[in-house]
């Protein structure tokens, strides 16, 4: 995580940065803390906000949207997303307080946590090595199918964008809220709705919600965008019934620069059919988007 810039000035020997978003300077050392904290999954304004709140022992929304010069929103919506990750806590009042556990916890409990996906991937690894070697194939075409693992969320996201332009016929995505949140930033909103300009069809399955609404809305109508409160799906991607990406690891941070996101790639139409009837299976689960999309835009204006 690199500040948008830095000053020259000392605070107490101490350098001065200045974060994308936070309109306040910050001191080196938290600084420095809040780049650790970020190899734990945490965004850089989820790590600021998390440090104010261990300082302060406790603190409102209200002040943390002063300390750290962000809008009010903004300000709900981090501790909003720090407390649904448990790594803050709610007291009831006037305002609403929220408090940490000590970092130990949070760092020891998150580095379990990492342990469980390597395992994970691990175990994936196997499984999928002896799928590809059950599946059944015509032998003429066996020797010219590929599985290829690709690391780093930016390749993964390099990787979607390509699938996407090069589909014909389909494409059949799922994509995580992180995916969909960041969708026009990496350039994969556009080379969706081009292929649905040129007629290929395009149908997606994502989280629509308040973090999501506006990429939502980039969304061509002709993409079949729709909405699903299954944490589990992950991210998949299907185009013609014969190329298929799916991550075997997914790190919780945003951002597109994640070494930690792996995924597999194959041009096996075999695989391909096996990973279209799941996306099938979660698409018949989903709801259509502009029902979803009317519900949040409710709930926002409720909450003005």
């Amino acid at each position: 995580m690199a500040p948008a810039a830095y000053t020259e000035d000392f605070y107490g020997g101490i350098d001065i940065y200045i974060y994308e978003g936070v309109g306040r300077e910050v001191p080196g050392l938290e600084r420095r803390a809040a780049d650790l904290l970020e190899l734990y999954g945490l965004s850089e304004r989820e790590a600021l906000v998390l440090l104010h709140i261990v300082k302060r022992g406790s603190s409102s929304a209200g002040e943390i949207a002063k300390a750290l010069q962000l809008r009010r929103v903004e300000a709900y919506k981090l501790v909003k997303k720090l407390a649904e990750d448990n790594l803050i806590h709610a007291s009831a009042g006037k305002p609403v307080t929220y408090s940490s556990q000590p970092l130990e916890s949070f760092i020891t409990t998150i580095t379990g946590a990492q342990m469980q996906k390597l395992k994970g991937m691990e175990m994936a690894k196997e499984e999928l090595i002896t799928l590809s070697r059950n599946l059944p194939r015509s032998h003429s075409k066996a020797s010219n199918q590929q599985f290829r693992m690709i690391q780093g969320r930016e390749q993964i996201y390099g990787h979607l964008g390509r699938m996407v332009r090069g589909a014909a016929k389909s494409v059949d995505l799922i994509l995580t809220r992180s995916d969909l949140a960041l969708s026009h930033v990496v350039g994969l909103t556009d080379s969706l709705n081009q292929a649905a300009d040129r007629g290929t069809k395009v149908r997606l399955i994502s989280r629509v919600d308040e973090s999501t609404m506006e990429a939502a809305e980039g969304l061509s109508n002709r993409c079949e965008l729709r909405h699903s409160n299954v944490t589990t799906l992950g991210r998949l991607s299907v185009a013609d019934t014969s190329q298929t990406l799916i991550s075997l690891v997914l790190d919780k941070s945003l951002g597109k620069r994640n070494a930690k996101d792996v995924a597999i790639w194959s041009d096996s139409g075999d695989f391909a059919g096996m990973m279209g009837s799941l996306f099938d299976t979660a698409y018949r689960a989903s709801v259509p988007r502009q029902g979803k999309l009317r519900v949040v835009g409710a709930s926002e204006e409720t909450a003005e």
